[in-house]
């Protein structure tokens, strides 16, 4: 990114003067003096603000700063309302008044013409619309600030939902994301309290989530993900993607014709058990995050349809989570100890997660985070669990410690899957069905049928350094007894190192042997005819698998 060079660019420039202008007559003149940039505050505007300062009038009511930004933000664009939707799941960063103000800008987006709708269609699959669509409503009923949706119906009768992307939208957002990563170095430069919120390290995230956004192929990948893994969900629908009509400005998906979470009357005319729904809402978020390891980041109201028979649809998937197995792992740990008010595990395993870098304050962390366990656990007015989790990770930030992107991203859905099911159903307990969920997460990774799945998925990988344990090891032995590692050793010390490769040999055996039994008899737990004296082999293997773990247990702990 050539920050430097800016100034060279005059289209860049003459952006930049709009961007800042917009700021300056918003009210964020201060922000602007310390970023050094008045001079670009066009002059009639800055002696007007002279002049209002020397009459000196009556003071006049002023709007909140996040109504303000929120309000620049509608005012600069495609690009600026992207990034406040993005904030406004960060409140971590930008606080939670502002992050909930910014949440307004998912519904406020303008619409565009229907003939720059036909020219990207016409460009994206060289033909017209009319070849590729049995007809095509020519209003969008739905705007965002990167596309548009319409209705239409497909050839053979199917009807469909189209979100094309804004025209140029993708130049245009390349533009200021450059001028974007100027403002941000200016910030880390000259205003030094901004550092902890690392601005640099947003607008890159805000470029690679926005660059993605913009390619409608990963979103249609995204939905047949989402698809996969809820497919065993009969409470909850997945939109189908419609492959030979979805290019990477053109999304087609099957039409869903549900009720929106924050269309109350509607809803009220539905037959529903509003219980069943906050439930089914916060279940499938839970699956996403602790067993699937991908999750929706964006789940506000508008992205929930509620169809007939208590079913929720979800859409847009434009931006989604990752959890990896280890920080799944990680988390499920947490969360048992939290709910079991084990405070130190709970610390442990939330650092865990975190990156602890030069200057961090670690101890300054844990007190805080300590003080807002405590509540939870002692306070007989608790607070949600999701509350206390971001307050926790929000914590962060003070304290010089990172948590990852989509940690923060997870906790922020958490919140608002939270509110949603409340606004359903405002007697439903989410601290319970979230320790429930958490504690049958926790059991499963216990499970033998789960150790097999896990040691079959992996099994390659053992193979591989069981064969090649034996040369491995006789090449170590030959470089100690050659001297050539460069370590003088006499022969009581190299009898101790033999004797502990040898331990630590018949730990790995074992423990292959362990797994390999448990992987066989999961296998074969449901072949009837595997069976002696009526027994089935399985449950046999089981049995002989326990005692092959305890067996190792005691193993290691000789070991140690």
């Amino acid at each position: 990114m050539e920050i430097l060079n800016l100034k060279s660019k005059v289209e860049d420039l003459n952006r930049l003067r709009q961007i800042i202008t917009v700021l300056f007559e918003a009210g964020f003149g201060f922000i602007i003096d310390r970023l050094r940039l008045r001079y670009l505050v066009p002059l009639r505007l800055r002696l007007s603000q002279r002049f209002k300062r020397l009459k000196a009038p009556a003071k006049p009511e002023i709007k909140p700063p996040q109504v303000r930004l929120r309000e620049s933000f509608e005012k600069l664009g495609p690009s600026f309302m992207k990034l406040g939707q993005i904030l406004s799941l960060r409140p971590d960063l930008v606080g939670f008044e502002y992050a909930k103000e910014l949440e307004k800008l998912q519904s406020r987006a303008a619409t565009f013409s229907f003939e720059q709708v036909e020219k990207i269609i016409q460009k994206e699959f060289g033909r017209p619309i009319e070849t590729l669509f049995k007809s095509f409503e020519k209003k969008a009923f739905a705007a965002a600030s990167l596309a548009q949706v319409h209705r239409a119906v497909l050839k053979d009768g199917t009807q469909a939902a189209v979100k094309v992307q804004r025209p140029n939208i993708e130049e245009t957002i390349k533009k200021d994301i450059h001028i974007l990563f100027f403002l941000a170095f200016l910030l880390e430069k000259y205003i030094p309290e901004s550092k902890p919120l690392r601005p640099t390290q947003v607008v890159k995230e805000f470029a690679a989530w926005t660059m993605r956004e913009l390619d409608f192929k990963v979103e249609a990948t995204n939905t047949e993900r989402f698809r996969y893994n809820l497919k065993d969900e009969p409470d909850i629908k997945i939109p189908k993607v419609y492959w030979d009509l979805t290019s990477q400005k053109v999304l087609t998906m099957e039409f869903v014709d549900g009720v929106k979470l924050d269309e109350e009357e509607r809803l009220a005319k539905m037959k529903l058990s509003r219980e069943l729904l906050a439930s089914n809402a916060v279940k499938v978020l839970l699956k996403q995050f602790l067993i699937d390891g991908f999750f929706h980041a964006d789940p506000h109201p508008g992205n929930f349809f509620v169809l007939k028979n208590n079913i929720i649809c979800l859409h847009d998937f434009g931006m989604v989570g990752y959890v990896s197995p280890e920080m799944r792992s990680e988390m499920v740990s947490y969360f048992m100890s939290f709910i079991n008010q084990d405070m130190e595990n709970s610390l442990k395993h939330l650092l865990d997660v975190a990156e602890v870098r030069e200057g961090s304050d670690v101890e300054g962390f844990k007190q805080e985070v300590s003080s807002i366990l405590s509540a939870w656990f002692y306070s007989p007015a608790k607070e949600s669990i999701a509350t206390s989790f971001f307050k926790a990770i929000s914590a962060s930030v003070k304290y010089n410690i990172v948590f990852p992107s989509n940690l923060v991203l997870l906790g922020k859905a958490m919140l608002a899957t939270e509110a949603m099911a409340k606004r359903f159903y405002p007697k439903f307990d989410f601290n319970e069905q979230f320790a429930a969920f958490v504690g049958m997460v926790y059991r499963s990774a216990f499970d033998p049928r789960a150790a097999a799945k896990d040691f079959q998925d992996n099994m390659f990988d053992y193979l591989a350094f069981l064969k090649k344990l034996p040369e491995h090891t006789l090449k170590l032995l030959e470089k100690f007894e050659k001297g050539d590692i460069g370590v003088k050793i006499n022969i009581e010390e190299f009898i101790e190192v033999k004797e502990e490769i040898d331990r630590q040999n018949d730990v790995r055996i074992l423990a292959g042997l362990t797994a390999i039994t448990l992987l066989t008899s999961a296998l074969v737990m449901n072949i009837e005819e595997a069976r002696i004296f009526g027994i089935s082999l399985g449950r046999i293997g089981l049995l002989i698998g326990f005692v092959l773990i305890i067996w190792l247990f005691n193993l290691v702990r000789k070991n140690k």
